[in-house]
């Protein structure tokens, strides 16, 4: 409890000396980082809410100069998925600080046999089973530089990711953080934005194929993915938006 006070007051401290979506993203990232951690720890939430409570001055006085406290007003969809409770927070740089009061204890789950993608039952416990690694991979992915992105992208990039659980809209596979691209339905390039539905998650080789005009680059990604029927018609369903001839 001590090291995480410290961390939380070092990074409370980065986001006052420099009010950015980076250094809130950060915060966010070292905060599901030990929610993710912790979670199985019973009662966790007392221990949490002490902590929380700990860092009630420390937050007042070093934010709410630059943020504004209260409930979050239409937070992204990430934020929605991660916290189900209505806690009050500050919104700094566009973005809402994750609160750290908002866990509670999940029973931890041994792995079963009959997890596969043959049955229905099996299918069920899969995707169930996934819902708890997408917390790692949007973890993960709060953590990437975002470069040349605007946090409008960033912050919907993620939140598209956890809206559709990590799973490629085309192939329909789990994908881990660094096999995650952001494709735009429509093409900044056409006059798209990088609002949350112009956007969709789809596997970085899809995304290749997706934008892929010559042959040689069309047959390399075709030979990788082994698209089925069905894949392929949904892939050239993107592509047509990018007036792009279809893939036969």
């Amino acid at each position: 409890m001590k090291n995480i006070l410290e961390k939380l007051r070092y990074l409370i401290r980065e986001i006052q000396n420099k009010p950015t979506p980076h250094t809130v993203m950060d915060y966010n990232a070292y905060i599901l980082g030990i929610k993710n951690y912790f979670k199985v720890a019973t009662h966790i939430n007392k221990d949490f809410g002490e902590i929380a409570y700990r860092l009630l001055k420390t937050m007042y006085n070093r934010l709410k100069p630059i943020g504004k406290y209260g409930k979050p007003i239409k937070p992204s969809e990430t934020y929605k998925r991660l916290h189900k409770n209505n806690f009050r927070t500050y919104k700094i740089a566009g973005a809402y600080l994750f609160p750290l009061g908002d866990i509670q204890t999940r029973n931890a789950l041994n792995f079963s046999q009959d997890i596969c993608n043959y049955t229905n039952e099996g299918r069920l416990k899969l995707h169930q089973n996934l819902r708890a690694d997408v917390a790692i991979e949007i973890n993960k992915m709060l953590k990437m530089p975002y470069g040349k992105d605007n946090l409008e992208l960033v912050d919907n990039r993620i939140s598209r990711y956890s809206m559709q659980l990590g799973i490629c809209s085309v192939t329909g596979e789990f994908l881990t953080s660094n096999q995650v691209h952001c494709h735009h339905k429509l093409p900044r390039h056409l006059g798209g934005t990088d609002e949350f539905n112009n956007l969709v998650i789809v596997h970085k080789d899809v995304h290749r194929l997706i934008h892929a005009t010559s042959e040689k680059t069309i047959e390399r990604y075709r030979n990788i993915l082994q698209l089925d029927g069905k894949q392929l018609k949904k892939l050239n369903q993107f592509r047509k938006v990018c007036n792009l001839v279809a893939l036969v």
